[in-house]
Formats: C-alpha cells, structure tokens, sequence
C-alpha cells in the first residue's frame, strides 16, 4: 500500500477499526491546518503534522509531502551572562544564558536555560559589544545555577526568544534567539504561563 495516496491509505487502515484499550487510529481533517493548530496548542501538544492527500508512503526518509508544523512560543528573557563559543564560534559568544524575575516583588532573578541558535553573525557581534561593558565576578542568578563555564554580565539586556515549552526543572526546551528587546525593562521580565481556555 505504499505506493498508495495518502487518503487511499487511511480509508484501508480506518476499515481495519483498530481501537483498544492501547491504540487507536487517530482521526485525520483535511484542511482545517490553523484551527488544529490552535486546537494543539490549547492542549499542550508541541507539534501537528501535515501531509498532502496525494502523497505515498516512503519509509525512513523525510520529504517535503509530511511537514511538521510546531507550536512555538516566545517569551521576553533577562540575559545574566553567556558562554563562549567552541568549534566555529570559537572566540565568540556560544549560548546566551538566561533568566526571568520572580513576580512576587523581589528582585530574585531566575535561571531559564541556554539559547544557542537563531543568531545571525551580526547578533553575535553586536551582543558581544553590548555584554562586555556588563561583565560581573559574580553570578545575578539565585537558586539553580547554569554551568560554571559562564561568563556573568549585570542583567539589564532583554531577549526576544522563541521556545517548545517550560521543562519540569524549569528551563525553556528548545530555545531560539529572535533579538533584543530594547523597549522592554529587564526587572519587568517574568515567566509567562499561556491560558487554557
């Protein structure tokens, strides 16, 4: 059936009613994309996948007929500090190292995690002149620490970053730098919970 369209497929396999206490056969809509989009993000679901309804089946290979489509948030961050970069960032910054205040007043900040991708060159350039004037001896985070390796600036500068979700432990899971956020005070950063309708 592999060489099948992808609707010929589905109606074979939902003629199988393959339905149990440990499977099931989920239900596929044709073109409702941004709506089961929402409806994924509202259920915490990190990604829907879209196929096109002519498409055949190929085993262990990506194409450009199944597309993932992923929930992504964004979320304002204070950067407390960075580590520097190996490889071919050698000599550059590496990772922003970042956090958010706790909203109860004090001025505790958080560690949230490390951001590593989204930077173009120039990013890199203009967030290094922009942090070194900052560097501290001392880390501006309280409670959990990130790695020893950072080096710890005053936190005053604001990211735009993009994200999958929070992890248990508190940290952004797959993060992405979007830019710095100029109009945005850092001691009004905190973490931001969407609403479940």
């Amino acid at each position: 059936t592999m060489g099948l369209a992808y609707e010929q497929r589905r109606e074979l396999l939902e003629g199988l009613e393959l339905e149990g206490a440990s499977w099931q056969t989920p239900a596929y809509h044709r073109g409702e994309g941004k709506s089961l989009l929402e409806a994924s993000r509202e259920r915490g679901l990190e990604v829907i996948i879209a196929k096109r309804l002519e498409s055949v089946y190929v085993p262990g290979r990506r194409t450009k007929e199944w597309i993932k489509v992923k929930n992504v948030r964004s979320q304002e961050m204070v950067i407390g500090g960075w580590l520097p970069g190996k490889g071919r960032r050698e000599d550059m910054i590496g990772a922003l190292v970042v956090g958010y205040y706790q909203p109860d007043g004090e001025r505790r900040l958080r560690y949230a995690g490390k951001v590593g991708t989204g930077f173009t060159e120039e990013d890199l350039r203009r967030l290094a002149e922009r942090l070194e004037p900052l560097r501290r001896d001392d880390s501006p985070f309280e409670g959990r620490q990130p790695p020893r390796e950072t080096v710890f600036v005053e936190p005053r500068l604001v990211a735009e970053i993009d994200f999958a979700e929070w992890t248990s432990a508190g940290t952004l899971r797959h993060p992405s730098f979007k830019g710095l956020r100029d109009d945005k005070d850092a001691a009004e950063v905190v973490r931001e919970e969407p609403q479940r309708l």
